[in-house]
């Protein structure tokens, strides 16, 4: 558990970004999903529409890069807007801030852990599907953006690396899924330190 000194516990911070997304999930009718990707991401290659097609099915209410028992990496993140259960997730997740229910979640107080929050009480309580394109995938490593099959179009400076515009060659772990185990052979990652 993080230290309460953390930006983990700065729950008004974090609402920002929730309420942001939320306002989108609303806001976007006619569309079958919303992508929330962080601003401190490099596309260095043209993405087809039918990569993102993959990354998110239609029986799917999220799609997220898991951590295994950490919190996910929500710098990407897919919501299924044709998805039943949707409206009721948009609710209960602002309903946390809203009513201070979030200092009731003891893994910390930001978008991700509220996210992973519902969406664990979903599946239990619900089946509700999601999509973990992370450690559920066999994403091995931190760093699962860029170790995902994201890594194949695109960086996220997390952190500190947004000094140096690149995530690091360190960042790396061998992968032995499909299209991953060759991320580190594209142009663009060779070039990285």
């Amino acid at each position: 558990m993080p230290s309460k000194g953390s930006f983990q516990w700065n729950a008004v911070r974090f609402a920002n970004k929730v309420f942001c997304v939320t306002h989108s999930l609303k806001n976007s009718p006619g569309y079958d999903y919303v992508v929330w990707l962080d601003a401190d991401t490099y596309s260095f290659r043209p993405m087809p529409s039918s990569f993102l097609e993959k990354l998110l099915p239609g029986e799917s209410l999220l799609t997220y890069l898991g951590r295994g028992d950490k919190d996910p990496e929500c710098g990407f993140v897919g919501y299924n807007l044709k998805h039943t259960d949707i409206q009721k997730l948009i609710y209960e997740w602002e309903d946390l801030y809203i009513n201070d229910k979030i200092f009731k979640i003891t893994s910390g107080w930001t978008d991700c852990s509220s996210l992973i929050h519902l969406s664990r009480e979903y599946q239990k309580h619900k089946g509700t599907k999601v999509h973990d394109i992370g450690h559920a995938s066999g994403v091995k490593g931190h760093h699962v953006f860029i170790n995902s099959l994201l890594g194949l179009y695109m960086d996220h400076f997390k952190g500190k690396r947004k000094e140096s515009g690149t995530s690091w060659k360190k960042d790396f772990w061998r992968q032995t899924h499909g299209e991953t185990k060759k991320i580190v052979e594209l142009d663009y990652w060779k070039s990285i330190k």
